[in-house]
């Protein structure tokens, strides 16, 4: 039955698109027809693909090429869900005519319904990677921009039991601890979010620049765990190694369930003993994760002070000015 929806749709593609071009140019006759009639194609291509392959893949792919440097080029966001909504009846109509079950319109209305979302609230991409290990590395990049989207927290709780269950420690003695935050405690996410930036640029000036990837839906908090079995100096050599393994446990774990990924190392001295205060911790994390739906942006919210900060990891700037390359391979990779 799924390939006789998309073989349905595929014949008929071009027949839709002449049928929505009609409807639209009475509501809008200065639509421009050659332009929006190759959109539709696209859109009506990937919704075939999505039906075949049962993911979002495809049109997530095709609503990401709609947006540049975060901003959405369409000249009517109105006009272009009017047009879906017409496209949708049409495909409806005809999925009913072929006596095709109605799972398959409801997987044509979930993916208008994506599409609608997208535009009207920015782009975030909810594809699930097919947990090859190639897409899941190419698809762990540092973010720092956030969705709205809800992360169930089946999904953390999942990572978390990741990290137990497959994470080395020697002797299993695991020297460190992990503080889970979601917004429930908004204040406590306020300090964590001021304490999270460089006090200071190195040329002594305040600096403005915010970590805004642990304004993330969930944090993990990671920590030395001092159970005395170690000395003091070891203990911090020891529990690092051991937080850059689990993180990275973490990191691939948040990937393969179609979650995005922020780290964050910086800590300023201005807010640290309130932190330390109220988060009951002799120090501050050695590392904080923030996880959750990436939305291309150049600017996060602030849900506590609703204050809107710029993300520079999020921009070009760091491409333009060079900033933060990898030496070669050859640099720091010998065989011996």
């Amino acid at each position: 039955m799924a390939w006789d929806s998309v073989s349905l749709l595929r014949t008929h593609k071009t027949k839709i698109v002449k049928q929505v071009m009609a409807g639209m140019s009475n509501i809008s006759p200065d639509i421009p027809g050659e332009k929006c009639s190759r959109d539709l194609n696209y859109i009506l291509t990937a919704i075939a693909d999505c039906l075949e392959s049962n993911n979002q893949k495809s049109l997530m792919y095709v609503i990401k090429n709609y947006f540049r440097g975060g901003k959405l080029r369409l000249q009517s966001v109105d006009l272009e869900i009017q047009a879906y909504g017409i496209t949708e009846n049409i495909i409806h109509n005809l999925f009913d005519r072929y006596k095709i079950d109605t799972l398959y319109k409801q997987k044509v209305t979930d993916c208008f319904d994506v599409i609608k979302e997208n535009f009207k609230n920015g782009y975030t991409d909810t594809t699930y990677p097919d947990n090859n290990w190639t897409q899941m590395l190419e698809a762990k990049k540092q973010c720092a921009t956030w969705s709205d989207k809800k992360v169930d927290k089946e999904y953390i709780d999942s990572i978390l039991d990741d990290i137990h269950k497959h994470c080395n420690s020697k002797q299993n003695k695991v020297p460190y601890e992990i503080k889970v935050m979601d917004w429930s405690n908004p204040e406590l996410r306020d300090l964590l979010f001021r304490h999270a930036r460089d006090e200071e640029t190195p040329e002594g000036k305040i600096n403005t620049h915010f970590n805004t990837q642990v304004l993330a839906p969930y944090v993990l908090l990671f920590f030395e765990r001092d159970d005395e079995t170690y000395e003091r100096d070891v203990l911090h050599k020891i529990s690092n190694l051991e937080i850059g393994l689990s993180l990275q446990i973490a990191a691939l774990s948040a990937v393969s369930k179609g979650l995005s990924i922020g780290f964050c190392k910086c800590f300023n001295d201005k807010d640290r003993n309130e932190f330390h205060k109220k988060f009951n911790v002799h120090s501050s994390p050695s590392v904080v994760l923030g996880i959750g739906y990436y939305k291309e942006s150049d600017t996060q919210i602030n849900p506590y002070t609703n204050v809107e900060y710029t993300s520079s990891i999020s921009t070009s700037d760091l491409d333009k000015e060079q900033w933060h390359i990898k030496p070669a391979m050859k640099d720091y990779i010998t065989y011996v």
